[in-house]
């Protein structure tokens, strides 16, 4: 079962099925875990997404969410973990995974206010990063943090281009004829240039693998370095699992998730 399938069934159940019921979600490698030979499968990841979604938006639905790894293990040794995890462990976790015939189970525990022993990542002196979505929104405050190193060069990425910039002085001056939107990216650029950070505004969609081939062939040549991706692309469409259907689903998923993967590849 995939991300899909998951969905469809989610939204199957809310429709004919008002009974209080458990959906058990079994995979393999979609978890991760702290044993050293935890594989991890991200594409399947997105199933503990909607499972854990399914049990807050339809309060009749409990999910549990069981990770499972094929090494080491018979089809016999997998349906037995399956069976008593079904019929004889007494469980309220949502998250149950098994490493080396191990059970592990996900909590949320309180961090230490101590954080004297931590060392804060800081943005590198003149490093090379690429910002997808990093026009607006998250991205521009990613931007402006890097931009605490002093030298930096941030390319920011949006799918949809900016005006010329021999155009920018123009639209500043009549605001009220352009989208508020385009007039606040421009204002934030010319803000970070003026803080002395080489700013490159790109289109591009992150989830085009030729595009973004090419868009990191030519940082590479152009600067001959390149240090590293934050990737902000995003499609905002709120919904609930039971009125989403297929194409939007497609639209919120394609530039986070298979921009993502992308992004690995390269």
């Amino acid at each position: 079962m995939r991300t899909y399938s998951l969905l469809y069934l989610t939204q199957a159940i809310a429709r004919v099925f008002p009974q209080p019921l458990e959906l058990w979600v079994v995979s393999t490698d979609a978890q991760t875990g702290n044993h050293p030979s935890s594989h991890h499968a991200p594409d399947k990841a997105c199933l503990l997404g909607i499972a854990k979604v399914a049990s807050k938006e339809l309060p009749n639905i409990t999910t549990r969410c069981l990770d499972l790894e094929f090494a080491g293990n018979t089809s016999e040794t997998l349906a037995t973990i399956i069976w008593d995890e079904l019929h004889t462990q007494i469980t309220s976790v949502a998250e149950i995974a098994y490493r080396e015939r191990q059970r592990w189970v996900s909590n949320v525990v309180k961090l230490s206010n101590d954080i004297s022993d931590r060392i804060p990542w800081t943005p590198r002196q003149n490093g090379v990063y690429l910002i997808t979505g990093g026009q607006n929104g998250l991205g521009m405050e990613v931007a402006k943090y890097l931009a605490t190193a002093g030298k930096t060069k941030l390319i920011l990425m949006n799918r949809s281009p900016l005006p010329q910039e021999t155009e920018w002085e123009r639209i500043l001056e009549e605001q009220s004829n352009y989208p508020s939107a385009i007039v606040k990216k421009i204002q934030d650029i010319q803000s970070l240039r003026a803080a002395g950070v080489e700013v490159y505004p790109i289109a591009g969609d992150v989830a085009d693998e030729t595009q973004m081939s090419a868009i990191i062939k030519d940082i590479k040549e152009k600067f001959g370095v390149f240090h590293g991706v934050v990737h902000c692309a995003g499609v905002l469409e709120d919904k609930t699992l039971t009125h989403m259907d297929a194409a939007t689903f497609e639209m919120v998923l394609r530039p986070k998730v298979r921009g993502a993967w992308i992004l690995h590849r390269l």
